[in-house]
């Protein structure tokens, strides 16, 4: 699965999810919007054993925020279900991981610029699209990110879960320097 933006003869950019066969071929590739008319990145992708792909990205909301989404996609790149998670806020996703007991973690960044307060998220979701539970992760002497300086930019997750444990890996920050 390769996750990235496309705004091909439309103003509006959308997560490309594309399947790629074992040698290297491309079986589907679908363009995804959260809504129709809102801007859309993929952050990060990963299957099941069933072959099940989950997706999660961002998405530009009505005014200036940006909200998270998390989107499952059957083995033939049929649409199953889409979350969002907005708030009040900048919603960042970051990682997704398919863990061992069969379910979804979510990482990301929430809070606000002019507020300089941003705090990690986390949240294990069932593969219908349930949560589970959510924490939040907070240093309240200076901004939380995850994933780099501000979310994982290059791909690839922060997140790992094995053994009923869950780990995410990044750093507190303060850029109001």
């Amino acid at each position: 699965i390769n996750v990235a933006t496309l705004a091909p003869n439309d103003t509006v950019n959308r997560m490309i999810v594309i399947k790629y066969a074992a040698d290297g071929t491309i079986t589907w590739r679908k363009a995804v919007q959260f809504d129709i008319g809102l801007n859309c990145t993929g952050a990060d992708a990963d299957i099941d054993a069933a072959g099940n792909i989950y997706v999660c990205g961002n998405y530009d909301t009505p005014g200036e925020d940006v909200a998270m989404g998390l989107l499952k996609l059957d083995s033939s790149g049929v649409k199953q279900w889409s979350r969002r998670v907005q708030g009040d806020c900048l919603d960042f996703a970051t990682s997704v991981v398919v863990g061992p007991d069969n379910n979804l973690y979510l990482s990301g960044v929430t809070g606000r610029f002019g507020l300089s307060d941003f705090v990690w998220v986390v949240a294990k979701y069932s593969t219908t699209g349930t949560v589970i539970w959510q924490r939040l992760i907070d240093n309240t002497a200076s901004w939380t990110f995850n994933g780099g300086i501000f979310f994982n930019n290059s791909g690839g997750s922060n997140l790992a879960v094995r053994n009923e444990y869950v780990a995410l890996a990044g750093g507190f920050a303060n850029l109001d320097l």
